[in-house]
């Protein structure tokens, strides 16, 4: 698990570039979330929030999303990234996935 960790740390800064970021999901999302006024989401195993600007840019303001990932350096890119992108409702959560401080059924 740390060498994983390490791995992430060291590509965090330009991971967004690294991957390919498919919209049948986000458009999947959309479509299911359009009739919902507000939306309060997160985003498990988030990165460096690629998915995460794609989910801003469809839903708009009514979401708000819980951006949880074990690596601090992957939410410090996120968060530089979204804010860049004039996004501020969402919160970065450090955290492992079997750990997420979120409520049950929030």
């Amino acid at each position: 698990m740390k060498k994983i960790h390490i791995h992430f740390s060291k590509i965090a800064h330009r991971y967004r570039d690294l991957r390919t970021t498919d919209l049948e999901p986000i458009l999947f999302i959309k479509k299911k979330l359009q009739k919902h006024p507000k939306i309060a989401a997160a985003d498990i195993g988030c990165g460096a929030g690629r998915y995460d600007l794609k989910l801003f840019q469809y839903l708009g303001k009514k979401l708000f999303l819980n951006c949880c990932d074990a690596n601090l350096v992957m939410l410090k890119q996120l968060k530089e990234f979204l804010e860049k992108n004039k996004i501020k409702n969402f919160k970065t959560i450090k955290t492992l996935a079997n750990k997420i401080p979120l409520k049950n059924d929030s």
